[in-house]
């Protein structure tokens, strides 16, 4: 009887033990996909933070290399323009294209601006930096089309005389259409 009674116990204590250890294991896989969640959670703020803190310097070097030597040269050519009511005769300017990449944090970290809790901050960053690239478009569209006026206003090709035909599409390019989105970006950054 005494083994009887040894081997029910020894049952029953392997039955609560293993419960219990059960309970433990479950309990502790929990705790452990808990903090996994918070670390990984962690992670991903750490990155929006980061790539929040490189789009600053990005949009400054932006602000400061291509914005600023843009209004540099329209205050320039704005200084040629005739007081009096006289049609704007003035040359076009040169603008070269912008072949720089302005834009690498952006570009490497776009999928990043949907973890931005902040809507408004995210709508913001798309806007200043669509923009900023419509400028770019503006310029890279200008510069070819001066480059050739300029060619033809140096005796180059068959009709020199074609430099001067282009001198009022360049005008109203660069007076509407580039001073438009540069005053757009200015207004963004």
């Amino acid at each position: 009887m005494q083994v009887w009674l040894t081997s029910v116990f020894s049952l029953l204590a392997a039955i609560v033990g293993g419960w219990i250890a059960g309970r433990y294991a479950v309990h502790a896989q929990k705790h452990a996909a808990k903090e996994q969640r918070q670390s990984d959670l962690e992670a991903e703020r750490r990155a929006v933070n980061g790539t929040l803190q490189a789009i600053k310097p990005e949009l400054e070097v932006f602000d400061t290399e291509l914005v600023g030597e843009l209004k540099r040269k329209f205050g320039d050519w704005d200084m040629q323009k005739p007081n009096h009511a006289q049609q704007d005769q003035r040359a076009p300017f040169n603008i070269p294209p912008v072949t720089q990449n302005y834009f690498i944090v952006y570009d490497l970290n776009a999928g990043m601006l949907g973890r931005i809790t902040n809507t408004e901050l995210t709508k913001k960053i798309v806007t200043t930096y669509a923009r900023a690239k419509s400028l770019m478009d503006a310029v890279n569209y200008y510069a070819p089309r001066y480059q050739e006026r300029d060619r033809l206003s140096r005796g180059s090709g068959p009709k020199p005389g074609q430099a001067q035909g282009m001198d009022q599409g360049l005008r109203k390019w660069a007076n509407e259409t580039i001073r438009e989105r540069l005053e757009a970006v200015e207004n963004a950054l």
